[in-house]
């Protein structure tokens, strides 16, 4: 039944990216010695604006990943999901034309007023702001690269939208960063000469000579209990993460690596 299944799929699939790949390679008709018949252009987009979401939809579903045998078809589908401009005209067009990233058909827009009304019932707004309070931000001593930003930012969104356990697993990404860039500030990492077989727990036994006990300890803290979350098959109610400690925990890692 599975394999009918991705059959199934993996023939859909195809005949929607033989269709994209038709009607975009039908696009230049519209634009013949420089001058650009506008009606045309505007039915030509329409039309394999459908098929692409159509094809949004299949990659979009809840699936993480999508089984595809064919080679040129995963090829294609892959050029279609990332909007590659270079294979396709579309992609270029929409770029020109000022549309954004990812392109929502408005076939879809009853769609995502139903998604927005799911996540109105499931969140509640006081509860959003909350969070936020209690987790509260970042106070630094100096700018951090982006890449701080972006894992806080993930931190946060998650945290405060109840997803604890992701909240929790961008912390240790987090984490690592931080001790990353407090061994290579004291020249003591060396990129070029990573091994791979050394983990976070010999990186943040390397900074036990550049800061107290105490700070180690909660680094140790938050290593062990993220790898537990992401390795344990079944965490009962009495183990339940405290993913606020885990949170305030890496907070308080980043300020100190950062106050100088």
């Amino acid at each position: 039944m599975r394999e009918e299944l991705r059959r199934f799929r993996e023939s859909t699939l195809q005949n929607l990216a033989t269709a994209f790949k038709e009607k975009n390679d039908a696009l230049p008709e519209a634009v013949k010695e420089g001058h650009i018949d506008s009606d045309l252009l505007g039915e030509k987009m329409e039309e394999i604006g459908k098929v692409y979401s159509q094809i949004q939809e299949i990659l979009g579903n809840d699936e993480l990943l999508v089984e595809i045998k064919d080679v040129d078809l995963r090829k294609a589908l892959r050029s279609i999901r990332d909007n590659n401009d270079k294979k396709f005209v579309f992609f270029g067009l929409l770029k020109i034309l000022g549309i954004q990233f990812p392109f929502v058909p408005s076939e879809l827009f009853e769609k995502i007023d139903e998604l927005r009304e799911e996540i109105n019932c499931r969140i509640n707004p006081f509860t959003i702001i909350e969070s936020r309070i209690k987790i509260g931000t970042l106070i630094l001593g100096q700018s951090v690269p982006d890449i701080f930003r972006y894992n806080f930012q993930r931190i946060k969104d998650c945290y405060c939208f109840g997803f604890s356990d992701a909240a929790s697993i961008w912390c240790r990404s987090l984490l690592e960063a931080g001790v990353m860039e407090a061994l290579r500030k004291r020249g003591k990492l060396n990129l070029r000469y990573l091994d791979d077989e050394k983990g976070l727990a010999y990186f943040i036994n390397q900074c036990s000579d550049i800061y107290e006990k105490t700070l180690i300890d909660k680094m140790h803290y938050v290593r062990k209990k993220v790898n537990r979350l992401l390795h344990s098959e079944n965490i009962t109610e009495k183990e339940e993460m405290d993913h606020t400690k885990i949170i305030k925990y890496v907070f308080d890692i980043i300020e100190n690596i950062f106050e100088e």
